[in-house]
């Protein structure tokens, strides 16, 4: 460990007295953000025993999932795909297509028509 390396170099008299207590607490401060991720983790998995419908804690290990994404060399595909199938644009398409067929019959009302 560093601290100990820093203590034979003060019993040396290589380095003072204020170096190993500057390790000393630089040490100690990284004991206590140790001991309080392991709660956090403690804590996170508790909640989540509870949110999953556990009784007591349990420990969960997490593992790496392989994704198999096939993703397409372009994304212009998916753009393309995305605006297709957007609610608002194609409740405008719908609308369109439902003036385009109401507007076929009224130009059919308007062109004059020869009677014999």
């Amino acid at each position: 460990m560093a601290v100990d390396q820093v203590s034979v170099l003060v019993k040396n008299q290589l380095k003072s007295t204020l170096d190993e207590s500057f390790d000393q607490v630089a040490l100690s401060q990284a004991k206590l953000l140790l001991i309080q991720a392991q709660s956090g983790v403690q804590e996170a998995e508790a909640a989540l025993s509870t949110a999953l419908g556990f009784q007591d804690a349990q420990h969960f290990t997490l593992t790496e999932v392989p994704l198999n994404l096939d993703l397409p060399d372009s994304a212009d595909n998916l753009v393309q795909l995305g605006l297709n199938q957007r609610p608002e644009l194609a409740a405008l398409r719908h609308e369109v297509d439902a003036a385009h067929v109401s507007l076929k019959p009224n130009k059919l009302r308007n062109i004059p028509r020869l009677q014999r």
